[in-house]
């Protein structure tokens, strides 16, 4: 049966088309997701149908642990030398999979710190892994990072003009995006 081969047959994918297999993972009880208004993972299905057809959910729950741990890694990695030179060094800071997919957790979970990392695309996942990087600093150096350099108060991570930015609590306003 065509659920049960990863990434489905080309049969199978030749057969249904994007709308098709979008009502056939919404309507799949095991989903450990919900297609309805959001556009950030339809986007990213959209995607994942380009490149692999119609996958089974099972595939379509690992690619989604695999986006999710990727854009961790690669957005800790660019954000850790910023926290760094402020706060000193960071060695323990590190993205844990405190489940991998299976049963439970058909598509893992992934954290930064105490924050699990949902997003699929580098924007929302930048804000999840900021937010876990400050909450980390916080509880591991009892301390506020980052700061505004005109309040000295700490910023917070917000979507901004669709970029993650450090905004100022006071007043709120940009003090920089967070990445790049």
């Amino acid at each position: 049966m065509d659920d049960e081969v990863p990434g489905a047959t080309s049969r199978y994918r030749e057969a249904m088309t994007f709308e098709d297999w979008l009502a056939y993972l919404a309507g799949a009880p095991e989903a450990d997701f919900d297609l309805l208004d959001n556009m950030q993972l339809q986007n990213w299905l959209q995607t994942v149908y380009r490149e692999n057809g119609a996958a089974t959910l099972e595939w379509v729950h690992k690619l989604m642990f695999e986006q999710r741990k990727r854009l961790a890694e690669d957005l800790v990695r660019e954000l850790k030398p910023h926290a760094e030179s402020d706060v000193g060094p960071l060695e323990d800071l590190s993205v844990l999979v405190p489940e991998l997919p299976g049963t439970d957790f058909p598509s893992g979970i992934v954290t930064v710190g105490d924050v699990a990392i949902r997003g699929l695309d580098p924007a929302e996942a930048g804000l999840e892994v900021a937010d876990g990087v400050q909450t980390f600093i916080a509880d591991t150096r009892y301390a506020v990072w980052p700061l505004c350099p005109v309040h000295r108060l700490g910023l917070h991570p917000h979507m901004r003009d669709s970029r993650p930015s450090w905004v100022c609590s006071q007043k709120s306003h940009v003090v920089s995006t967070i990445y790049g």
